[in-house]
């Protein structure tokens, strides 16, 4: 509180005083003295009614009590609020007192006072206009009006505004945050020809329709100063152009979808130049959707995703200059936290074939792979066999060569002897016969001879031994056999 205030507010209560004790006397001089403090105050220290006594243009209104700079400082409103209270109050006290009388009864007392009224009125209004039985709630925040002019901010609590002349205007102190074109729960994808086939509470996508990939030099040539833009942390970012030649660096529609982030950060302003909070998302959804437009539609679709923090910082910054935060225009009085690009969506059968494009190079390296196996695979169980087969032959010849190694050795007969016993055996056992010459004895004895570890002579003397007896049997073996197979 001012020197000047302080020195008002004395002046009004020795003004109090003074009445209640001397006003037979002193009434005239009071009178005067107060109608010319209210008038003072009024005209010359007190913001409220400032304007409206001294007729000031709407630039020196502008000037002097811009709402651009409302006050947050509720004690410096509350003391004006109560300095402009007593003053009145005092006035039209004392002209009560000068040109009123009370009623008094048989007695002489005073039964009833228009000037003890007002007085004990001017206290309950005082004390009343202090808000504690409709204060601002959590979450919320106010600006005290004068008949519609803004002249204070006051944050959640009990603020001091005059009765039946300070109005209290809430709006949120949150945080808020909007998807556009809406949550995709409530996106509407079907099939309309008009808008009033839209389903209640549902909102049509963005759609925008890409371009094919574009070069540098023709990124710069479109973008002009925008090819770059400058980061939270002042680092420079450039437009990306090269992305891989796949389907989305082709001419295509997708869908957008973005959000932004505000907080009303002086209540003030926000009442008086855009007024509601479904309105400013309103105008902040209009230039966002421009921008994107603008830009979209100069690249594809693969550009557009390598450059989400590039077009987010362009949605930024526009949503910033429609607010009035950078730009020579009254300000919302809103603080845009964040404004950015959420996903691009595509078509579905755009992404399946993407997908199968990008999953063919595995599909061909797993066939080769696969292919590879399966004839290692045979390879490995071909030798398997092979193997498998040869140690069976060879152990059944080892099996059979000791068998007729033991039976020689227990007849006391040659190997070859024992071998073509074996023949013969076998040969009658199969239903058939079989006559082989001397050459094919030979070679029979000599198998036998060879399985059996012996030496090369002994087998040649047990063929010779043969060939002498089947020489003796000529005749018979010559001569067919009854019921015999030739």
């Amino acid at each position: 509180m001012s020197r000047m205030q302080i020195g008002i507010l004395a002046g009004v209560i020795a003004t109090f005083v003074a009445l209640v004790l001397f006003w037979e006397t002193l009434w005239p001089l009071l009178i005067l003295g107060g109608v010319a403090g209210v008038l003072y105050i009024i005209g010359t220290k007190t913001d409220l009614l400032a304007n409206i006594v001294t007729k000031k243009s709407e630039e020196e209104q502008s000037e002097e009590t811009n709402i651009e700079d409302a006050a947050w400082d509720k004690s410096g409103f509350t003391q004006r609020s109560l300095l402009l209270i007593f003053a009145i109050g005092t006035t039209i006290w004392l002209l009560l007192l000068a040109f009123t009388e009370p009623v008094l009864n048989a007695e002489g007392e005073v039964t009833f006072s228009w000037a003890r009224l007002w007085f004990w009125a001017v206290i309950a209004y005082a004390v009343l206009s202090y808000r504690f039985w409709a204060p601002v709630p959590i979450g919320f925040q106010a600006a005290l009006t004068l008949f519609g002019k803004p002249i204070a901010n006051v944050e959640a609590g009990a603020p001091y505004a005059p009765l039946f002349v300070i109005q209290v205007n809430q709006v949120t102190a949150q945080v808020k945050q909007r998807e556009f074109p809406a949550e995709p729960e409530n996106i509407y994808r079907g099939e309309m020809k008009s808008e009033d086939e839209l389903p209640a509470g549902k909102r049509p996508p963005v759609r925008i329709q890409f371009r094919d990939s574009i070069s540098e030099d023709r990124a710069q040539q479109l973008f002009g100063d925008d090819f770059s833009v400058s980061g939270v942390s002042g680092e420079t970012i450039d437009f990306v152009t090269d992305v891989p030649v796949d389907g989305l660096a082709s001419r295509v529609t997708a869908e957008v979808q973005h959000v932004v982030r505000i907080r009303v950060n002086n209540p003030s302003q926000f009442l008086t130049n855009i007024g509601d909070i479904e309105e400013a998302f309103k105008q902040i959804e209009d230039e966002m959707v421009s921008v994107l437009y603008r830009y979209y539609s100069r690249m594809s679709v693969g550009q557009a995703l390598m450059n989400i923090r590039w077009m987010s910082i362009h949605l930024f910054r526009a949503v910033e200059r429609r607010v009035g935060a950078r730009a020579d225009i009254r300000s919302w009085g809103v603080d845009v936290q964040a404004a950015f690009v959420k996903m691009i969506h595509t078509d579905h059968g755009i992404n399946i074939a993407i997908s199968e494009a990008a999953q063919a190079p595995f599909e061909k390296s797993k066939t080769i792979i696969d292919a590879e196996g399966e004839r290692q695979k045979r390879e490995l169980e071909g030798k398997g066999a092979a193997v498998a087969a040869r140690e069976l032959e060879k152990r059944t010849l080892e099996g059979r060569a000791a068998g007729l190694k033991k039976l020689a050795f227990e007849i006391e007969v040659s190997g070859g002897e024992a071998q073509s016993a074996e023949v013969a055996r076998a040969i009658g056992e199969g239903g058939n016969t079989i006559v082989v010459g001397a050459e094919g004895f030979s070679q029979l004895a000599g198998v036998a001879a060879a399985a059996l570890g012996k030496p090369k002579n002994q087998s040649d003397s047990g063929i010779r031994r043969s060939n002498r007896q089947n020489e003796e049997t000529g005749d018979r073996s010559d001569a067919p056999e009854e019921g015999g197979n030739s």
